[in-house]
């Protein structure tokens, strides 16, 4: 199962990640779920972080990262549309931001 405590220190770190270099650790495990088709980490995950805690990198960087598991993962457009919210709310233009993450 997910590593509890991997997904309390990212919590932690999703508002102050904002660097392509802190994004490597991070990116490097969800990565792995995907190519070790463990679908079900990824719902977890998605599932389990607030977007409004998410710095503007990981809001755009997630969802592209798991695009290419969309149809795999039952998590995936409900995370995206709540992405899409949040980039409203925070003044953000989701259109081109998300630009080529068509649900």
């Amino acid at each position: 199962m997910l590593e509890i405590e991997w997904l309390e220190k990212f919590k932690q770190k999703a508002s102050e990640i904002k660097k392509v270099k802190s994004l490597v650790y991070y990116y490097g495990k969800i990565d792995m779920w995907q190519i070790n088709k463990e679908y079900d980490l990824c719902d977890f995950f998605l599932k389990s972080i607030e977007v409004e805690n998410l710095s503007l990198t990981l809001l755009i960087g997630i969802p592209r990262l798991m695009f290419r598991s969309k149809y795999r993962m039952k998590e995936y457009n409900s995370f995206l549309e709540k992405v899409r919210q949040e980039l409203i709310n925070r003044g953000e233009n989701q259109e081109r931001l998300l630009r080529g993450l068509d649900i």
